[in-house]
């Protein structure tokens, strides 16, 4: 059940859907037309100029990469400049995590971590760099809110029908909080919780 997360007016303008209900007819006035899915790529492709956030991830054998995720693809970037984009496999990521495939390599997603297979070499595990002290780059939430690290080290939570709050880190906070407006985001390993200040409302995060 997705859990119901409101913010009462005065302290912050978020409201989710589940906490407000609009009414049929004027849901159905302001609702934005639905737009249909590319599909996608066929194959692994040169990895155009990312502007996405993404995470960096160091691999148990050594390798650096930093990954970027799309609906459909992964953009991934080698600390030797190599860069792929590879296409989602759809009925490969059905049996749990998400699977992205190239024709020279492959990784596949599971929560925080990474499986990545590149070329002739042993499948290596990726974990996030810096996560326990940082937080991942971007979190998908309950209710369909975003999380998403800022330049500044700052998150910016993103409700649907409500504006956007920036959140900064409270000094010397470990693991990590942030706070703005009466939100609070606690990181945990690979996770994090969004709450209100009075913690009457509760959302769980997950690092994409």
């Amino acid at each position: 059940m997705t859990p119901s997360f409101r913010l009462v007016p005065v302290a912050c303008l978020l409201c989710l859907a589940a906490a407000c209900q609009r009414s049929p007819d004027n849901e159905a006035a302001t609702a934005p037309p639905v737009q249909e899915e590319s599909p996608a790529a066929p194959a692994a492709r040169a990895a155009a100029p990312a502007t996405e956030a993404g995470s960096a991830y160091a691999c148990a054998d050594g390798t650096r990469v930093h990954v970027a995720f799309g609906d459909h693809e992964a953009a991934v970037r080698w600390a030797d400049g190599r860069a792929l984009t590879l296409p989602r496999a759809e009925s490969a990521s059905k049996g749990g995590g998400d699977v992205y495939v190239g024709d020279t390599a492959s990784l596949q997603r599971d929560g925080a971590r990474l499986q990545l297979h590149d070329g002739d070499r042993a499948a290596t595990t990726c974990e996030p760099q810096g996560t326990g002290a940082t937080g991942a780059a971007r979190y998908a939430c309950d209710a369909g809110t975003t999380l998403t690290r800022n330049d500044d080290g700052s998150y910016r939570a993103e409700v649907p029908g409500n504006p956007a709050v920036r959140m900064g880190r409270i000094a010397g906070s470990e693991p990590p909080v942030y706070t703005g407006a009466s939100l609070y985001l606690r990181i945990g390993d690979g996770d994090a919780v969004l709450t209100q200040g009075d913690r009457a409302n509760e959302l769980h995060c997950t690092a994409r």
